[in-house]
């Protein structure tokens, strides 16, 4: 059998509660990914992703250690605060409003920059308290 891509990937930029994220509205791949077709409804089932990207749309760049400007769509692993503490899971609260484009719906500990600040950040724990800190610095190759 052989498979005939039709469909052109649909997405928008979508902003909810000040935050930005790419929303692909037909269930679409992204980075060269392969949708996988129900056999039953011969809808979109899931993601074949290329290699090195993750996500429930191949949205994350599994190598991507720097990100552009302030971060806003920085969708890699970094999960390691400037200070060198690991990032805490975010919270169900901010996942719901916040993250639910991202991979796994923001179940993860990634670095993100939800609300413009001057990089992407995340919760750490410091003296048993959660606080708010910077990502650690990257240098992009080149």
């Amino acid at each position: 059998a052989s498979w005939k891509l039709t469909r052109r990937i649909k997405c928008v930029l979508s902003t909810v509660y000040n935050s930005s994220f790419l929303c692909c509205l037909d269930g679409t791949c992204l980075n060269g990914g392969t949708s996988v077709s129900s056999l039953h409804s011969h809808g979109h089932m899931f993601c074949l992703c290329a290699d090195g990207f993750g996500g429930d749309h191949c949205e994350i760049d599994m190598r991507a250690n720097c990100y552009s400007g302030i971060g806003l769509y920085y969708r890699g692993t970094m999960s390691k605060s400037e200070s060198g503490r690991t990032c805490q899971e975010w919270d169900l609260d901010t996942r719901e409003r916040l993250m639910s484009s991202d991979v796994n719906s923001g179940r993860h500990n990634y670095c993100r920059n939800l609300d413009y600040k001057r990089r992407p950040w995340c919760y750490v724990l410091k003296k048993q308290r959660l606080v708010q800190e910077y990502s650690a610095h990257c240098f992009p190759d080149g």
